[in-house]
């Protein structure tokens, strides 16, 4: 939820500025309305800084509470941007300030990276400063986990130095998420300086071409990309690695490398990168690796080789193409029919402001239906796979030289009870590890407790396993389907000059599409 949300800091940004004519349109800014919104961030961020080092010398329900604070500090941020650049005019005074540049490189097309940039600095910086506010509890937490690691055999590691928190955090948080949106808008704003100098003076109708396939290119390199902002480096040869390199040869999946991500035992997880094999890299983490049996890895490991079995990253792919359908032509036209709606009710003024809010809800909007909606659903597939692969395994084991053709050609059975029960298990160990509980919700993987239940109910009742099936044949048919029905409204919905001009709106919906974690 918080890479979301940090996803909607840029949404409202965009949202705010593709609706824009030029600067000084909108609410006028003054000096004390920016005083509060900068004094709400300041005073979020030193009140939470407060509250950590009061609940770092209390007892842990105290540390739990102060969790919940700082995550709700957390999504309050982008909604506080949403307030300072709709209602206290932070967005026309950042207008006003890039003034030069708004007009550069011609009156009719301009860069947007370095609005995007200064317009989010105020929310991002208050984002990087939480982890300043919570560093006492992070501290305090590992200091108390001593014990708890010692009773449950996993290794010990010495409590965070704050730089080495706050690089971990920037790398996994805003790296992460962020550099490929920067990127997509980078190249966006090339675009538009080639175009000008070659002579076009008005590219809207180009650039938003221009970053479609731009968007898919970088979700197409975003692997080599993100191992590189990651901690990583190339798992090492071992029995391990040749047993997780057989199990991908006999599923015949491709790959690029199986790599080990430096968490500096923060974390344990473990996630797959890539579209296509030859940019399709596995990360197992260093915690993970150290603290689970070799079947438990090879069960995570299978549990991932399944997002890739069932071609979840492509899935995630064909719904953020389906989000640009509907917010090209489409939504210009819907945004047409409330501006008429709204003009309507003689409401003389506020329409820019309606316009951008509405642009950046239903953004958000799309990421939560697909993470919300489709996420729970890839995991639980996922799931599937990795306790029928380990099944498999125990009963045939791989090998550099199985036929991968008789494998392939086995019918798909039901979830036994062995490969339940080692995924099952599996999995409680990384609630164990990362000091989850078992039953608490996660709103897109789902509980681990109902992923256990739900595999060991499959395990005896063959019937569940194919109902499970068929469920997910038809989420996907909904979504081609779906993606059919956009793409016959985008065609015959006429080009508007008066709606959203979206062309940088596409990037925030689709960043995550090419990574899948398993926690």
């Amino acid at each position: 939820m918080s890479r979301l949300a940090l996803l909607a800091i840029y949404m409202v940004w965009m949202g705010w500025s593709a609706n824009q004519s030029g600067p000084g349109v909108g609410a006028d800014s003054s000096r004390a309305s920016l005083v509060l919104f900068f004094g709400v961030h300041a005073a979020l961020v030193l009140g939470l800084r407060a509250w950590a080092l009061m609940a770092s010398r209390r007892s842990p329900r105290s540390l739990h509470r102060f969790h919940q604070a700082n995550h709700i500090g957390r999504l309050l941020i982008p909604v506080w941007l949403a307030a300072g650049v709709f209602v206290l005019g932070w967005g026309p005074a950042v207008e006003s300030l890039m003034r030069p540049l708004y007009r550069w490189p011609s009156p009719q097309m301009h860069v947007e990276l370095p609005q995007l940039f200064i317009g989010t600095l105020p929310a991002v910086a208050a984002w990087m400063l939480l982890w300043w506010s919570q560093f006492p509890v992070e501290r305090a937490l590992r200091e108390q986990r001593v014990l708890a690691n010692l009773d449950d055999d996993l290794p010990i590691y010495a409590p965070p130095k704050f730089w080495n928190h706050v690089s971990a955090n920037f790398r996994l948080q805003v790296m992460f998420t962020l550099a490929p949106v920067l990127l997509i808008v980078l190249i966006r704003d090339v675009t538009t300086v080639a175009l000008s100098a070659s002579g076009v003076r008005n590219a809207q109708g180009v650039e938003n071409y221009v970053v479609l396939p731009a968007t898919f290119a970088v979700l197409l390199l975003a692997p080599e990309i993100l191992r590189r902002v990651l901690h990583t480096e190339r798992l090492p040869d071992s029995p391990l690695r040749r047993r997780l390199d057989a199990i991908c040869h006999d599923a015949n999946l491709k790959y690029r490398d199986i790599l080990l991500w430096r968490t500096e035992g923060t974390m344990a997880n473990a996630a797959v990168m890539g579209l296509f094999g030859r940019v399709r890299y596995v990360l197992l983490s260093d915690l993970l690796l150290e603290s689970m049996t070799d079947e438990q890895i090879e069960a995570v490991f299978a549990h991932e080789l399944g997002h890739v079995a069932h071609k979840h990253l492509a899935w995630f792919a064909l719904y953020a193409a389906l989000a640009l359908c509907f917010v090209d032509r489409p939504m210009d036209v819907l945004l047409l029919h409330l501006k008429h709606w709204y003009e309507a009710r003689h409401f003389a003024h506020g329409w820019e402001y309606f316009e951008g809010l509405i642009t950046a809800c239903i953004g958000f909007g799309a990421l939560l239906l697909a993470f919300g909606f489709l996420s729970p659903r890839f995991e639980r597939q996922a799931d599937v796979f990795a306790a029928r692969l380990m099944q498999k395994q125990a009963t045939s084991p791989p090998s550099a030289d199985a036929d991968t053709t008789a494998i392939a050609s086995r019918p798909a059975s039901f979830v036994g009870e062995y490969g339940a029960g080692i995924f099952a298990s599996a999995l409680h160990r990384v609630a164990v590890i990362n000091h989850i509980p078992v039953a608490a919700r996660n709103w897109s993987h789902g509980s681990i407790a109902q992923r256990m239940r739900a595999l060991h109910e499959m395990s005896a009742h063959p019937s569940l396993t194919e109902r499970f099936d068929r469920y997910m044949v038809r989420v996907y048919t909904g979504l081609l389907a779906c993606m059919c029905l956009f793409g016959v409204l985008w065609y015959l919905s006429p080009t508007s000059d008066e709606g959203a001009a979206g062309a940088a709106r596409p990037p925030a919906v689709m960043t995550n599409a090419g990574v899948h974690a398993t926690r």
